[in-house]
């Protein structure tokens, strides 16, 4: 309504003014050169058409002012709106059902306002230098704290959507895309950031997993507190998690002295199981040693059985050492004398 206001003060009595002073300051510059000339007037005598030359620049005037109105009023009959969005009418304030697609579209003029939503992704981020960020609203870090009492800062991002279809129901409910930003998602980001850390250690939030975690409970809660308002969050997402010097320090000193018992645990281990082989080897090594006597021991006995039931087993052995060029030998009483066997062959 204010557009309209403004336009008809302008078209109907603003640029009128302006063009009538302009045609009688011309008029009174005509009469002056005249005068200058020397060319006589005709004093007390009516000027022929007078009345229609006291209103002419006025009339002139108001057909600018007209045409000029009449321009404008073609030219805010129309909006174009781009893709990726969509425009919600506003007649004299009050929001329509009419929801503005991609493309060409017409509107009364001076009554109807189209307000543009973005429906592709947007992103809202938090992060330690804003002015240097690449997404559509920036922001900085969200300071929060552990279950624990630890001090951490979120830097975050919020990828979010309004559906085409919802927009209407946006508009009326929440504003425009400035106030969604301002009143939804950043609203709701931040204090959620806030708050779910609380549930979770400093422990847990320092490593990856309960990143994770901390991540998914956020973006389960903001899901349904931005559908309550008619928006889509595609993902939140935890770029990092940023902790007190102090406790960093700490937190590597602490994992230092685990690797290290680790590595400790690690030798310890090593030092067993090859106390354990050594033993292992060891009681094979005596196994080896008593399987070979019991065997050795079988052998002698299966020979005393061979011997005994086979006493002259003894002279042939005895024989078969002795050096080739004796033929005799002196034996004692209990031995039975050797026969010369090369001897008695004729060798």
């Amino acid at each position: 309504m204010g557009t309209l206001i403004t336009t008809l003060i302008l078209t109907l009595i603003v640029v009128p003014l302006g063009v009538a002073a302009v045609l009688k300051g011309a008029a009174v510059g005509e009469k002056m050169l005249r005068k200058g000339e020397g060319q006589p007037e005709t004093a007390g005598a009516p000027e022929k058409g007078g009345g229609v030359r006291a209103w002419g620049p006025w009339a002139v005037g108001w057909a600018v002012g007209i045409a000029l109105l009449a321009i404008v009023s073609v030219i805010s009959s129309f909006t174009q709106v781009e893709a990726g969005t969509v425009g919600v009418v506003k007649r004299l304030g009050a929001v329509q059902n009419t929801v503005f697609e991609p493309g060409f579209h017409f509107k009364f003029p001076f009554l109807d306002e189209v307000v543009v939503y973005s429906t592709k992704v947007t992103s809202y981020e938090a992060s330690e230098n804003p002015e240097t960020s690449q997404a559509n609203y920036t922001d900085y870090v969200v300071d929060s704290t552990t279950s624990d009492g630890q001090t951490v800062q979120l830097t975050f991002t919020v990828l979010f959507r309004i559906p085409s279809e919802g927009a209407a129901s946006v508009a009326q409910e929440v504003g425009d895309m400035g106030a969604v930003v301002e009143n939804v998602i950043k609203a709701f980001a931040r204090s959620v950031s806030r708050e779910v850390p609380k549930g979770f250690s400093a422990e847990a939030l320092y490593t990856q997993k309960g990143q994770a975690e901390a991540q998914d409970v956020i973006q389960a809660r903001l899901e349904e507190s931005f559908m309550a308002h008619g928006v889509i969050i595609d993902q939140y997402l935890v770029r990092r998690i940023s902790f007190a010097p102090d406790y960093v320090v700490a937190v590597e000193a602490k994992q230092i002295a685990k690797q290290n018992a680790l590595t400790e645990e690690n030798n310890i281990a090593r030092q067993e199981a090859i106390k354990k082989q050594t033993i292992i080897n060891a009681e094979g090594e005596a196994e080896k040693k008593k399987i070979e006597a019991a065997g050795e021991a079988e052998a002698i006995r299966l020979k005393q059985e061979a011997l005994a039931q086979n006493p002259l087993v003894i002279q042939y052995e005895f024989v078969q050492k002795m050096a080739p060029n004796i033929e005799w030998g002196v034996l004692p009483d209990s031995i039975i004398p050797l026969i010369d066997v090369r001897g008695a062959a004729g060798q």
